[in-house]
C-alpha cells in the first residue's frame, strides 16, 4: 500500500503539527499530532510566533526579492515554510526522523488551500470556521 506519509527511501516522517495562517498572524487553521496534542494550547502563540519571524527575516534580513523564509529550527524540531500568496503554511517535523518533506504533497495543500478559499481568505473578517473542513485535505497527503 503506497502512502505519501512513507517514502521508498526513508522511513516515516512525523508530522507533529501543520499551522496555516495569514502574514499578519491569524490562524485559519491548524491540525496536530495526537501524541502533541498539548500544542493546541499554544496554537495563537506558534502561529504570531511564525508569523513575527517570517516579517522579521523578510523585513531585516532578506533585502533580495525572491528570498523567503524556509525553517526555523529548534533542535529537536523543525517549521518548514511555504508562503504563497502572503499565506503561511508551518509544518512542525521530528528532526530525528529527518527527511525532506515531500515538496510535492507540501505543495499540493498550499495549492488546495488557495484554491478552496480564495474569497474566504481575500474577504477574511475573523471567522476561521470556514477552514475546519480543511482535515480532508490534509489526510489526502499526511499522516498526523
Amino acid at each position: 500500500m503506497y502512502s505519501p506519509y512513507f517514502s521508498l527511501q526513508t522511513q516515516p516522517r512525523v508530522v507533529i503539527a501543520i499551522f496555516i495562517l495569514n502574514s499578519s498572524g491569524h490562524l485559519f487553521y491548524s491540525k496536530f499530532n495526537k501524541e502533541k496534542s498539548k500544542l493546541k494550547n499554544f496554537k495563537l502563540e506558534i502561529s504570531g510566533f511564525i508569523s513575527a519571524i517570517n516579517t522579521f527575516s523578510r523585513e531585516l534580513i532578506s533585502q533580495e526579492p525572491g528570498v523567503k523564509l524556509k525553517k526555523i529550527n529548534f533542535g529537536r524540531q523543525d517549521f518548514y515554510l511555504i508562503i504563497e500568496q502572503n499565506v503561511i503554511f508551518a509544518y512542525l517535523i521530528e528532526v530525528e526522523k529527518k527527511e525532506d518533506i515531500n515538496k510535492r504533497y507540501s505543495s499540493l495543500v498550499s495549492e488546495e488551500f488557495l484554491s478552496k478559499f480564495k474569497n474566504s481568505i481575500a474577504n477574511f473578517k475573523g471567522d476561521v470556521s470556514m477552514f475546519d473542513d480543511f482535515d480532508h485535505e490534509i489526510e489526502k497527503y499526511f499522516i498526523i
